[in-house]
């Protein structure tokens, strides 16, 4: 993530968090698990580039890819569209449907369900506009295509959660953005929330490496 003021006026804005309110309750935490996406036309990528948050992004749960202490999270995902999101640059795509439960996951491309577990046929793509935001459950599959255009894809990763619950990285800085109990409780200076993640940072560096995924591929679904 980028820490500046217009983002944090993003994670915080009225309208995103009136549609998370519906869903979650009043007491809503912006999740530290959260990422720009910046998706670059496929052909200008290096041959040996891989990395899953700038191409093509592979099938996994959201509740896959934070740690087992916010598996009882209420958590809520907001797909931001900076720009048109299509299918030939690379918009979303789910599989619809919760019943399946947390799916096992393999480390792929990216931390990733596991091979012969999710029936992509019944794949659903979510083109969105500017400004346009795509909400899930933790549970929903669901991956992004490759950007076959000329130009960037751009968009933001934001998740909510009920505030008080695991977040899933709990070693990483969450902060209440709106408490209709206590709004003092509330965090309204983006300077706090960027030093919030320096401190993290300067912590976290002298400390043995926590893993952010909890899935490794000595698993049998991973073979």
């Amino acid at each position: 993530m980028h820490f500046g003021p217009a983002i944090f006026d993003l994670v915080v804005h009225d309208r995103l968090l009136n549609l998370i309110e519906a869903l979650i309750g009043p007491e809503i935490t912006s999740n530290p698990i959260q990422h720009v996406r910046i998706k670059p036309p496929a052909p200008q990528l290096a041959t040996d580039e891989v990395r899953a948050h700038i191409t093509a992004t592979d099938w996994h749960q959201d509740r896959g890819v934070g740690h087992a202490d916010a598996d009882r999270t209420d958590m809520i995902t907001a797909w931001v569209a900076i720009t048109h999101a299509t299918v030939e640059n690379g918009c979303l795509q789910v599989v619809p449907g919760i019943e399946q439960g947390l799916l096992p996951h393999c480390p792929q491309v990216q931390t990733a369900i596991a091979p012969n577990h999710l029936d992509t046929g019944r794949a659903v793509q979510l083109p969105v506009g500017p400004g346009g935001v795509v909400l899930f459950h933790p549970l929903v599959p669901h991956a992004s295509l490759p950007n076959h255009s000329d130009g960037f894809r751009w968009s933001f990763d934001l998740r909510y959660n009920v505030t008080g619950q695991n977040t899933g990285r709990a070693h990483f800085p969450d902060f209440v953005a709106r408490s209709r109990s206590n709004p003092q409780a509330e965090l309204r200076d983006w300077c706090v929330w960027r030093q919030m993640w320096f401190d993290a940072r300067d912590r976290l560096a002298t400390k043995p490496h926590i893993p952010i995924h909890r899935w490794d591929g000595s698993a049998p679904h991973c073979a």
